[in-house]
């Protein structure tokens, strides 16, 4: 179980309706319940190819800065739709002052296990971006969701970091990332990462 509240909840309805031996019998409609949930609410955008390519986009981040977003999309353009996206759930807006978004925990789950596929012109800024981070000065003066975003994929593509920037949750993270991916190439660079934190911890 992934821990999302939607699922517990589900989960508690499930034992008071079956008692606890038999809820544990049928334990897989707890995860079939979240999958089609999230399925329910991507399928209203089947016929709007930009808003899945968006949706896509903002799975790639666990949270995302507001003004970061608008510096890949065209905020004239994208505003609207991000509104629209949070009217009917599909994420959030965090922070003190909006200024982040979080996509739906379980869409972004459904999303990375089916490895839906990254629109090229998203795909491009954003490694873009990685490559200006890294030769950035002043990575601290970025907002964090863009500092932690930037390391993580700089590690995954195997891009030289300075070590002052790094932190074990950042090596460990990344890990976790390719390792749900699941691509042919990444496994050389997961025992590269696994090293690098090894010498971190040593």
């Amino acid at each position: 179980l992934k821990g999302f509240p939607e699922e517990a909840i589900f989960g508690a309805d499930l034992i008071l309706d079956l008692g606890v031996q038999s809820a544990k019998a049928q334990v897989h409609q707890i995860t079939e319940f979240n999958t089609e949930r999230a399925s329910l609410l991507l399928r209203q955008f089947e016929a709007e190819p930009e808003v899945l390519d968006f949706i896509y986009l903002l799975s790639e981040f666990e949270f995302v800065g507001v003004s970061f977003l608008f510096e890949i999309v065209d905020e004239r353009v994208y505003q609207p739709l991000l509104d629209r996206l949070v009217t009917n759930l599909i994420c959030d807006f965090i922070g003190a002052e909006r200024e982040f978004v979080r996509l739906n925990d379980t869409i972004r789950d459904l999303i990375r296990r089916n490895r839906f596929a990254l629109a090229p012109v998203f795909a491009t800024k954003l490694k873009n971006h990685v490559r200006e981070f890294v030769n950035d000065s002043d990575k601290f003066e970025r907002d964090s969701a863009d500092f932690f975003y930037s390391i993580k994929s700089a590690l995954a593509q195997g891009i030289e970091i300075d070590p002052r920037y790094l932190a074990p949750s950042h090596i460990l993270r990344t890990i976790k990332d390719l390792y749900y991916a699941r691509r042919r190439e990444p496994e050389k660079r997961l025992i590269q990462l696994a090293d690098m934190l090894l010498e971190k911890e040593a």
